[in-house]
């Protein structure tokens, strides 16, 4: 799912419509922000999810920008923003693999 671009073949007269610009500037910087919030999860929680969280309001806002109201570009970016901020909470580190006791075998 790539908004911007379903976003920029609509139609040609969407194409000239501002929002199409600020919908590329939200989903660059979103994925941006939500690939750095994952990196920086594992050592600290707390920054991580700020970081995903931003990138999810970014693309759940980015819609009040359009000239045209078209539903798919808007459907897009506010489900993955929404997905942005909804797993913001969950996020954290890896837990570390437990250790088996000598002599037991994992399950398969």
């Amino acid at each position: 799912m790539w908004g911007p671009l379903i976003f920029s073949t609509i139609s040609s007269r969407v194409t000239t419509d501002q929002g199409a610009g600020y919908n590329w500037f939200a989903f660059g910087v979103g994925g941006i922000l939500g690939v750095l919030g994952l990196i920086v999860a594992q050592k600290r929680p707390m920054p991580g999810r700020i970081a995903l969280a931003i990138g999810g309001v970014l693309l759940v806002a980015v819609p009040f920008a359009y000239e045209n109201r078209a539903l798919l570009p808007i459907a897009t970016s506010v489900v993955l923003g929404a997905a942005m901020l909804v797993s913001s909470v969950f996020l954290g580190p890896m837990p570390a693999p437990r250790r088996m006791p000598e002599g037991h075998e994992a399950r398969p």
